[in-house]
């Protein structure tokens, strides 16, 4: 938003497409709003560290002479920590392999990004987590009918979403756990785009068309980086012009 209202709207554009990724952008979007509330609230930014959830207690004469006390308040600030900052588990397997008719190719091998699996368990048990994006989506609606713009946000499936039908998991534990992640993420912003007034487009099912025509010479996603191969973006692109052009003319 910031880089929109800075480079973008003194370009007067007719359309502005808003893509929000379906690997880390709720992650980044849940970050995002907990430094901002810490900041409104205590005037610091969130610590990492482990800090204690009855800070006068511990300040306290008694804070400071008892360890019994310490040991105590130690146990419940690390559990409260825990259990409100999502961080990866230690022995999370997010690697996988994509099955083509020439070979399998082995994707995510640094097994990175496991905060992906993280936050699909958390949005599997706390569904509200999805609303993190409301307010930015609502603001973008705002600015378009500001400066006379037609908003579209679009979405874009994890590489193993994209994969869906030749995917294997090292841990199959997790497949079903991301097709509920990245079905719940489309269908909240579907629903929202009705709510709010843009226009939403699921850059999925093209990518998946494009993955069922491809073979390993011709990934959509790196197997690194997990991030766009030329071929995914002239898809992407395709895609959008299509979408762009169907859209009734802005009077």
């Amino acid at each position: 938003m910031v880089l929109l209202r800075r480079f973008g709207i003194p370009k007067r554009p007719k359309t502005v497409v808003m893509n929000l990724y379906g690997g880390n952008d709720l992650r980044d979007s849940a970050e995002y709003q907990r430094h901002r509330e810490a900041l409104r609230s205590t005037g610091r930014a969130p610590s990492e560290a482990v800090e204690s959830v009855f800070p006068a207690l511990t300040r306290s004469w008694l804070g400071r002479h008892s360890r019994a006390l310490n040991l105590v308040l130690a146990f419940v600030s690390r559990s409260f920590h825990r259990a409100t900052h999502a961080r990866p588990r230690d022995d999370e397997d997010f690697r996988y392999e994509i099955e083509f008719a020439d070979g399998a190719v082995a994707f995510n091998v640094r097994n990175g990004d496991t905060d992906e699996v993280e936050y699909a368990r958390r949005a599997a048990q706390d569904p509200a987590l999805l609303a993190v994006w409301d307010e930015a989506l609502a603001a973008f609606v705002a600015l378009s009918r500001t400066h006379g713009f037609d908003p579209v946000v679009s979405f874009t499936p994890s590489a193993h979403s994209a994969y869906a039908d030749r995917v294997r998991f090292s841990d199959e534990s997790v497949a079903p756990l991301l097709q509920k992640y990245d079905r719940a993420q489309r269908e909240h912003l579907q629903r929202l785009a009705g709510e709010l007034g843009f226009a939403f487009h699921d850059l999925e099912p093209d990518l998946r068309r494009a993955a069922e025509d491809g073979d390993s010479r011709s990934l959509l996603y790196d197997p690194e980086d997990l991030h766009f191969t030329l071929r995914a973006h002239q898809v992407v692109a395709e895609s959008i012009a299509r979408f762009l052009a169907a859209r009734p003319a802005r009077p």
